[in-house]
């Protein structure tokens, strides 16, 4: 009955033969969960609050995004350090905190001791398209515990192969309406990744195309991207 009516298609698997019933227990299987908004008189999202705190490794994306949206001064300190905010520049400006764009190099630069440590928790995702592919990949092969999806659609879009929750409202109501209740994230999740962009040197590279599309990107005025 979600936004009209169904059809509605299960897909149930079998396998040969089909008469020997020797399977003693189904199997564990994901639950995905929808809130239909935060609205309390629909149901409770204090469960939701309490997940979400029961998290210090939190990060959140950007998917790419037709809008610019300016957080108030309040919600955006609470968002900025108690996340890590990954995002490209499709995000079009719409993160509530200081947003890592670099996070390609530093993925390109981990070994595979230092994956573990970069591993988030909890990843809450809103937007459209994603375009690393360098991102999917270490989240589908280095899973959080939870992944959330915030649209107004919403549509099941299970990115990393671990979807756990669908939140039906728009992404920055939804930002704005936690942000009051964030406790702070203990540990350095946080500055892990900071500290990691901002060792990042850019290459010096001699005359070639690949050094002089670095000097134009250089070179071009605050603020402004040129996709190639």
């Amino acid at each position: 009955y979600h936004h009209g009516r169904g059809p509605v298609h299960i897909n149930v698997p079998i396998s040969e033969p089909l008469f020997e019933f020797n399977t003693t227990e189904l199997p564990q299987v994901r639950v995905i969960r929808r809130y239909d908004g935060l609205n309390i008189y629909n149901q409770s999202y204090d469960e939701l609050f309490e997940r979400l705190n029961s998290y210090d490794k939190r990060m959140m994306i950007a998917g790419q995004q037709m809008m610019i949206y300016m957080f108030d001064k309040p919600v955006a300190r609470a968002l900025n350090k108690n996340f890590v905010w990954l995002t490209e520049y499709l995000g079009n400006k719409t993160t509530g905190g200081t947003a890592i764009q670099n996070f390609d190099t530093i993925l390109y630069s981990l070994h595979d001791k230092e994956k573990e440590r970069y591993r988030p928790e909890l990843v809450i995702t809103y937007g459209g398209h994603i375009v690393s592919k360098r991102l999917k990949q270490y989240l589908r092969e280095n899973p959080p515990k939870e992944h959330w999806h915030v649209a107004a659609d919403g549509k099941v879009v299970d990115l990393f192969g671990v979807l756990t929750t669908v939140i039906e409202m728009t992404p920055f109501e939804f930002l704005d309406r936690i942000a009051p209740h964030i406790e702070k994230v203990k540990g350095e999740y946080n500055q892990l990744w900071e500290s990691k962009s901002n060792s990042l040197v850019q290459p010096e590279l001699s005359y070639s195309s690949m050094g002089v599309v670095g000097q134009i990107i250089g070179n071009l005025p605050i603020p402004s991207a040129l996709h190639l």
